[in-house]
């Protein structure tokens, strides 16, 4: 029985993912329960930063910043309030997809939901890679075949991104002018 009260004292909770989400999804604070859980570890594992209770998460609901995995452990840093990229989105958006040149290990290639890319393309009047639209929201990536890639493994060569509607004319000349290429942001 004392083993048992010792174990219990040296453990502490925190709040993990339920399943694996994507970058830069937002939560709405009363969705949370459906991708947090608390669960009981041991103490000395437990950050400082890390939340321990779903109702520590912001009230107003929230961005998951970067890409979790199914039982890892939600950080302070792995929350946002607000988001510089993805608050462009709050207005409204639109929904578009297009196909680009990929190959294996090239950045469209390896683009997967959640990324925010730039996007370029070749203007037939200069022959010069053209900025069409900055901070793109990835949605879905697909594959030759059409088939969602959702692991690391595969070719992405057709994407659904998110653009404002002032962005919209912009990414249809981007179509119109073909050898679109995407600029993966890092920060």
């Amino acid at each position: 029985m004392q083993n048992k009260l010792e174990a219990q004292s040296l453990k502490g909770q925190v709040l993990v993912m339920k399943e694996s989400m994507a970058a830069n999804t937002f939560v709405k604070a009363d969705e949370a329960g459906k991708y947090f859980e608390v669960v009981s570890v041991e103490k000395i594992a437990i950050p400082e930063t890390a939340y321990t209770t779903i109702s520590d998460l912001p009230k107003e609901g929230f961005y998951v910043e970067n890409a979790m995995t199914k039982m890892q452990m939600v950080l302070k840093e792995d929350i946002l309030t607000k988001d510089m990229v993805m608050g462009k989105y709050k207005a409204g958006y639109e929904v578009t997809s297009f196909a680009a040149e990929s190959f294996d290990d090239s950045v469209n290639g390896s683009l997967r939901k959640g990324d925010i890319v730039d996007v370029y393309a070749r203007d037939p009047a200069t022959e010069m890679l053209t900025l069409m639209a900055e901070n793109v929201y990835v949605s879905e990536v697909c594959d030759t075949a059409g088939k969602k890639i959702t692991e690391d493994d595969g070719v992405a060569t057709s994407f659904t991104v998110w653009v404002t509607p002032e962005e919209v004319e912009s990414i249809n000349t981007a179509v119109v002018y073909g050898g679109i290429q995407m600029y993966l942001k890092t920060e």
